[in-house]
């Protein structure tokens, strides 16, 4: 009479197939985390500050008064740490308008610096001595310690906000 054995010699191609797909996703994971989150971040910093900068340039056209220079809410202020309305930049206010890079690496720089920068009825930037037809401001975000790009956020003179590069606009 002849034996049968049952016992298997080896996987089958479903098993196979379950356990790469299980450690792709583990090495996808394991990628990310050795890689850092600074390659990231000027770029998650630069997505949100044209947010909140259009918050503040579009609460500021919501209102109906006519000077807002004397509400900090309607005005925009960049340090090095922060980028927001002057009154979030100063704790006074929720962390949603403001984007703050404490501990992140980041920084923020202005091109021409204007400390304070207020929005007209329409959107359009001013400040003292006001910003000439054509011109624009730029906030470029620097990553501290690796040879990472800036990216950039763009204001022209009529109050268009953008990311990109401000020298091909």
């Amino acid at each position: 009479m002849l034996k049968r054995y049952s016992s298997q010699c080896g996987f089958t191609l479903v098993e196979l197939t379950i356990v790469i797909v299980i450690l792709g996703i583990l090495s996808v994971f394991a990628a990310s985390r050795f890689q850092g989150a600074s390659s990231f971040s000027p770029y998650a910093a630069q997505a949100q500050a044209i947010s909140v900068i259009r918050q503040i340039q579009l609460a500021r056209m919501q209102s109906n008064t006519q000077d807002g220079s004397g509400n900090p809410q309607y005005q925009l202020h960049v340090s090095t740490t922060c980028l927001g309305s002057q009154a979030a930049c100063n704790g006074n206010e929720s962390l949603s308008s403001k984007v703050q890079v404490d501990g992140q690496n980041l920084a923020f720089t202005v091109t021409p610096d204007f400390g304070v920068l207020q929005f007209d009825l329409l959107g359009r930037p001013f400040v003292d001595g006001g910003l000439p037809i054509g011109s624009y401001y730029t906030i470029t975000i620097k990553a501290h310690g690796n040879n990472i790009e800036s990216p950039q956020v763009c204001i022209n003179s009529e109050g268009f906000v953008s990311g990109g590069d401000c020298d091909n606009e």
